[in-house]
């Protein structure tokens, strides 16, 4: 990052290491996803495929002690690629709903 960069987040993102189900539009399923971080905006994850900017990815949460999911859509704003399975990207939900971030924060806790 360079010095001149500006930290544009309208919500603070918290650390947290919980599953989901990751579907890329472009290859199907990515198995072993992990969210890193989460925020009213967003998540960090880390999964097994590469994943490029604009991709457009579901995301679905399985909500501990209930048969429940909540699922939300979103599309990849970054991505760095440690090797040739191992990425880390930041994936921006397309309509963020704070109600269900809170409650999948809550379940994860």
């Amino acid at each position: 990052m360079s010095k001149n960069f500006k930290d544009q987040r309208l919500f603070e993102r918290l650390s947290v290491r919980f599953p989901v189900r990751l579907v890329n539009e472009n290859f199907g399923n990515c198995e072993n996803t992990v969210v890193r971080d989460i925020s009213g905006q967003g998540v960090r994850i880390h999964t097994s495929k590469r994943l490029s900017v604009f991709d457009k990815l579901s995301l679905s949460f399985d909500m501990p002690r209930s048969s429940s999911s909540i699922d939300v859509d979103g599309h990849v704003v970054w991505s760095s690629s440690e090797s040739n399975d191992s990425c880390h990207a930041g994936v921006r939900f397309n309509c963020p709903n704070l109600m269900e971030t809170a409650a999948i924060l809550k379940a994860f806790q």
